[in-house]
């Protein structure tokens, strides 16, 4: 995945022996860095020679804060593209994702199961809208 991770970085803590293998230490920032790239639990743990459930029970928080990191550095890309590049559609999924933007229909439902249909402008013109059209009847 190109990532550039020292394998001198895993080492095993050595001490009074308590019977089994020694426990493997791993560097928190590698685990990290590579999780912000956006390598997956398998890849990290075969990029650093130790299993899936080691990572996610020892290095969960390092895993965690990598894609975090991802995601953020994510954002930030589809910001400046939709702002610096005027990207129309990019603009409309940003204003969706993180301002509550939507678009659709607003359904209202008349006396004698009239259903009219209005676009979705906002919520003060379409109920505007629907009230200066119910006393055209």
């Amino acid at each position: 995945m190109g990532a550039h991770v020292k394998r001198t970085t895993c080492r095993y803590i050595m001490g009074k022996s308590k019977g089994g293998r020694p426990k493997l230490q791993l560097c928190y920032d590698d685990i990290k860095n590579l999780a912000s790239i956006g390598n997956s639990q398998e890849d990290i743990a075969y990029i650093l020679k130790c299993s899936v459930d080691t990572l996610s029970r020892r290095y969960a928080d390092a895993l965690k804060e990598g894609s975090s990191e991802l995601r953020k550095s994510i954002k930030k890309t589809q910001i400046d593209v939709a702002v610096k590049d005027r990207n129309t559609t990019m603009l409309i999924w940003c204003g969706k994702q993180w301002c509550g933007q939507r678009d659709g229909r607003l359904q209202v439902q008349h006396e004698g199961s009239v259903i009219v249909n209005v676009k979705n402008f906002g919520d003060k013109k379409a109920k505007k809208w629907v009230s200066s059209n119910e006393n055209k009847d």
